[in-house]
């Protein structure tokens, strides 16, 4: 019972996830050319379109030069 809890709150938290960043980057998707521009989002996506088996999250950070501290690999998974 304690784990599906957990799964339906992480899977909330997702959902919020989802829905926060598509109304963040809602302009750059609904663009006649819908690309984002940050270069650290494009420097990411390099990094997992070379490497379509996935990454983990600590990894892809340190292959983009960043430190990889749970605050930073948190924010990559994200």
């Amino acid at each position: 019972m304690i784990r599906s809890a957990r799964l339906d709150n992480e899977l909330a938290d997702l959902a919020t996830t989802r829905t926060t960043l598509r109304d963040l980057a809602a302009d750059q998707f609904t663009d006649d050319d819908p690309t984002i521009a940050s270069a650290p989002y494009q420097q990411i996506l390099a990094v997992l379109t070379a490497n379509p088996a996935g990454m983990r999250a600590k990894d892809v950070c340190l292959t983009v030069g960043v430190d990889p501290t749970p605050k930073h690999v948190e924010g990559a998974r994200a």
